[in-house]
């Protein structure tokens, strides 16, 4: 509850991010199937959301969605 009621007095900066993941052995970006997306508040470094997937639109219209619910 008092974290609810502070987003009435401090402004909340989100941070969006794409990480890949090296599994076995170094590949091109493009061709790396492991990606991370991460929603992250920048003062209190909370995650809002942490998600995995190849890097498709599906991937990022997820953390946009959860950003505007």
């Amino acid at each position: 509850m008092l974290y609810a009621l502070m987003q009435t007095f401090l402004s909340q900066v989100i941070e969006g991010d794409e990480w890949y993941t090296k599994v076995g052995r170094t590949v091109p970006v493009d061709d790396c199937e492991g990606w991370t997306i991460v929603l992250m508040e920048r003062a209190s470094r909370f995650i809002w959301a942490l998600g995995c997937g190849k890097k498709e639109r599906t991937l990022f219209s997820w953390a946009i969605q959860i950003l505007r619910d």
